[in-house]
């Protein structure tokens, strides 16, 4: 996530985006390409799940709660398109 988000540089491979390989330097070129990053620092927030730390900032809710189940299903769609 740090190399996606610009913060790290990749001693190999490359990143496309709709087919087209970009260069992201910085957190700014990410920004530009709509990646973001929401760092967790162990000891101010609990550990979360993968599910949770995926949805963190754009989560779906229903009266108060977290809507998992349907995350989750489209994290599961997700990964098998991306072979995740």
């Amino acid at each position: 996530m740090s190399i996606l988000f610009g913060l790290y540089q990749p001693d190999q491979g490359e990143i496309k985006i709709n087919g087209k390989a970009v260069k992201i330097s910085d957190p700014n070129d990410a920004n530009r390409y709509a990646i973001g990053m929401v760092h967790q620092h162990f000891k101010l927030v609990h550990n979360f799940t993968v599910l949770e730390n995926i949805i963190l900032g754009v989560e779906e809710t229903s009266k108060g709660l977290l809507k998992k189940d349907k995350a989750r299903k489209k994290l599961l769609e997700l990964s098998k398109q991306y072979h995740l």
